[in-house]
């Protein structure tokens, strides 16, 4: 747990407990001269440290971060090369007590290298190359990633993911979304602390990666976490069932979504499917009865889903089913699959002719 001990930690810490760390960490490097707040031109330095491997030296000139996440990576990186018009024969190197995959790799595009206390090394220097990866940062990359799991922080993601080239000010994205201003400001600050947003010059909320944004959230979501029934019914084809349940709705008003494939056919078809998942908001039985649906345990064609938040619902855009032009964006993400098809959702209003559609959590 390196990651969550030093979540209320001040920078200062951080810094000495990776000083006293360095020989463990570069484990097979001889560590030497290891200084704190060393000057170098007009700035200081968090630590330096010589290192030695065989007849090769270098003088590491690091830079601590508390949190390793994309926005505060970038600045730390910019601060290192400003440093290094003094020191133009030090190394750059980024510590954090945990550094994300997205910052690992930002680090090694921009010919830094990169230290964590989970023990993720990469030094790139004259003849010597050490890249070292460890078990332990998967398990904190997905710790770091169920932040995007809760129902309101869903709520958000959703909202700024239906239209990726819209800005929102925080008030309207908490309208639009259903929660209150604080948790939109706290999950626009999430995202963008992640890399995935930016604030424009009015401090809008712009999205800069929701390709990536979308593929850390349906990691991130545990679709087991519903309230699911599967179930087996008369009807084989999918395209009947769907259209069992449209009718079922327009004749009640009671809310539904597609997903899983069921939901992403209805926008960009790109393979065959044989059953049908479906949210709806509450009476199982009703469904159940007018379906005339049969529980089962495996062969099921149909599952119905009570999710754990009716946020899904929320921001639905109206299109004719049969005149609908998918956005290349969508097209792409959905060709991905089933991991990716879970975040659009559908459904049927107004009988079969017109669809609504929502990108919505499984």
């Amino acid at each position: 747990m390196v990651f969550g001990k030093y979540l209320q930690s001040t920078e200062a810490e951080v810094t000495a407990d990776l000083a006293k760390a360095l020989p463990r960490l570069l484990d097979g490097l001889l560590v030497s001269r290891v200084s704190r707040e060393a000057s170098v031109g007009e700035y200081r330095a968090d630590i330096t440290a010589k290192v030695e491997i065989g007849s090769t030296g270098k003088t590491l000139l690091i830079e601590v971060k508390r949190i390793g996440e994309p926005r505060i990576a970038r600045d730390a990186i910019f601060q290192l090369r400003s440093m290094l018009k003094f020191k133009p024969e030090f190394y750059p190197v980024l510590a954090a007590p945990y550094l994300t995959e997205s910052v690992r790799k930002l680090c090694k595009d921009s010919g830094v290298g990169y230290i964590d206390l989970v023990g993720n090394i990469y030094l790139r220097f004259d003849s010597v190359l050490i890249e070292r990866t460890t078990l332990e940062a998967r398990r904190q990359e997905r710790r770091a990633m169920r932040s995007l799991a809760s129902p309101k922080t869903s709520r958000v993601v959703r909202t700024l993911l239906q239209d990726v080239r819209q800005p929102f000010r925080i008030t309207r994205l908490a309208v639009a979304s259903g929660v209150s201003a604080a948790e939109a400001y706290k999950v626009a600050n999430l995202v963008e602390l992640k890399g995935f947003a930016q604030r424009d010059q009015e401090k809008r909320v712009v999205l800069t990666k929701p390709g990536e944004l979308l593929q850390a959230w349906a990691s991130a979501l545990d679709f087991s976490k519903n309230k699911i029934l599967t179930a087996y019914a008369l009807e084989r084809a999918p395209e009947a069932i769907m259209k069992a349940i449209a009718a079922a709705s327009a004749s009640s008003q009671k809310e539904y979504a597609f997903t899983m494939f069921a939901g992403a056919s209805l926008v960009a078809p790109f393979s065959r499917f044989y059953d049908v998942t479906c949210y709806i908001q509450s009476d199982l039985e009703w469904w159940m009865k007018k379906l005339d649906l049969k529980p089962v345990e495996s062969g099921s064609n149909i599952q119905l889903v009570i999710p754990r938040d009716d946020g899904v619902f929320r921001n639905a855009a109206i299109l004719r089913a049969v005149e609908s032009r998918p956005r290349p964006f969508a097209r792409r993400l959905n060709s991905r699959g089933q991991k990716l098809a879970r975040a659009t959702d559908h459904r049927h209003i107004r009988g079969a002719e017109r669809q609504r559609c929502l990108l919505c959590s499984p």
